[in-house]
């Protein structure tokens, strides 16, 4: 399907800005894609729904220019074929007068029209997932409401831990502590200082005795998660129906229940799915609570840093020397502060500068048997995607007069309601203190090297 552009991003220069994926960051460089049969005025009618300021001529040549290497249309043959196409071609073949010609046209448009509403779903529903290897899969379906932000990373990572180690405790088994993330490399959602917090405090709370947050060399972060959801976006195209998030929910296990795919999950893994509608304010609380503010080698790009590994005092060699802020003063050291080491790349075998003292244990200590209440209001509905809910409830109420239509002009009307979200499921394990065990690290696996980009982490003064 054509990627959907507003009419000042038709450049290629502008378009390039908006063209992100795991495999390239120019359209030049995208991998070849293949669409259903078709040809270039049916990708302008879906094209035109949004962007109706666009000619044809220009939307043409643009394609020719920029997209006709990239998007290319299967034969008729390898794909199945819309009756209601066909038999509209076939008439407009047929038709003996002008007027049946622009009857069929004008009835052509308007399946488009319906096809191109069907797919409008996909753009309010985003999934997240935390793959816990070997215990269990989980993939969290995101309100439309729902900022994509670090506050609903930490969201997802809580449940995810919370049903770990209520499975764990199910089994009457020990529940591991080390913590190794392998994340996205993304500033706005991994890379932060909302998501390191949230690590300190799993060391804080003794709840883990080693955690890491890693991440992939800038333009080779295609992971096996990723190859899953690829996986599920290809599955989900060929699903006739999904009226609302219990139906999208209910394909997404179907799918993942396959025996090819159960084996590559792990036969014994758990596969949890959830609709997510409302988060903890994780930032706010976090910034409020831990006044340290990390910099330093965070970016996006290939200077930046991609290993970040944390550890207790009590557990780094005496002989390591850990930085800290020296603007704040003399600190007062205690067991339980919470040191960083910094890699570049998680398979380098040095690190890349002196520890830091992240987190000092008297800003953790005041939050043990903490964690955020309340929720998270939601994002402002934009007019304009509110306007979109409710034409897709007419084309549906044209089309469908099933429950299932039903369904799904409820799910609409609710979005366009935006209410207030309702209560996030508990996490006892948070606000429970665990045992101090004490890990051990080896000499060598701590050795330093000159740094590139200084790895900071400033300690704030409480006012």
């Amino acid at each position: 399907m054509m990627p959907r552009v507003e009419p000042a991003v038709l450049t290629a220069t502008m378009m390039e800005r908006y063209i992100e994926t795991a495999f390239a960051q120019k359209v030049s460089e995208l991998p070849t894609r293949y669409l259903p049969p078709g040809t270039v005025k049916m990708l302008f009618h879906e094209f035109s729904l949004t962007s109706p300021s666009i000619s044809y001529v220009t939307f043409w040549r643009r394609f020719q220019s920029t997209w006709r290497n990239i998007l290319r249309f299967t034969p008729e043959s390898d794909h199945s074929t819309c009756d209601t196409c066909l038999d509209c071609k076939e008439r407009f073949k047929t038709a003996s007068d002008l007027q049946s010609k622009f009857d069929t046209a004008k009835l052509y448009k308007t399946h488009l029209a319906g096809v191109s509403a069907d797919r409008e779903l996909e753009e309010w529903f985003q999934v997240h997932g935390l793959w816990i290897h070997g215990v269990s899969l989980n993939l969290y379906v995101v309100h439309p409401g729902v900022a994509a932000d670090s506050t609903l990373i930490c969201e997802c990572f809580a449940r995810a831990l919370q049903d770990t180690f209520e499975t764990f405790e199910s089994a009457q088994m020990r529940i591991p502590k080390e913590c190794l993330i392998w994340a996205d490399n993304t500033v706005r959602e991994n890379k932060n200082n909302v998501a390191f917090k949230m690590m300190t405090t799993l060391l804080g709370k003794g709840l883990m005795s080693c955690a890491g947050i890693f991440f992939a060399r800038t333009g080779h972060t295609h992971g096996c998660l990723d190859q899953l959801f690829g996986l599920l976006a290809a599955c989900v195209r060929y699903v006739d129906l999904i009226c609302d998030v219990p139906d999208l929910i209910a394909k997404i296990r179907m799918i993942l229940d396959r025996i090819q795919i159960r084996k590559w999950i792990g036969e014994k893994a758990r596969i949890n799915v959830q609709y997510i509608t409302s988060c903890r304010p994780w930032k706010t609380w976090l910034q409020q609570k831990l006044p340290v503010t990390f910099q330093g080698g965070m970016k996006r790009d290939s200077d930046g840093h991609h290993a970040f590994i944390f550890l207790r005092r009590a557990d780094v060699p005496r002989n390591i020397i850990i930085k800290h802020d020296e603007k704040h003063g003399p600190l007062v050291p205690h067991e339980m502060d919470i040191i960083c080491f910094v890699k570049r790349n998680a398979s380098d075998h040095f690190l890349d500068q002196e520890a830091v003292l992240a987190m000092p244990y008297q800003f953790l200590q005041p939050i043990l048997c903490e964690a955020p209440e309340g929720s998270r209001p939601l994002k402002r509905l934009d007019p304009t995607k509110r306007k979109r809910y409710l034409d897709l409830c007419q084309v549906i109420v044209k089309r469908f007069a099933s429950e299932s239509g039903g369904r799904a002009i409820g799910f609409l009307l609710d979005l366009c309601k935006n209410t207030d979200p309702g209560p996030t499921s508990p996490i006892p394990f948070y606000t429970r203190p665990g045992q101090q065990d004490q890990i051990v690290i080896g000499q060598s696996v701590l050795a330093r090297v000159a740094p590139t980009i200084r790895f900071e982490a400033r300690i704030n003064r409480r006012r």
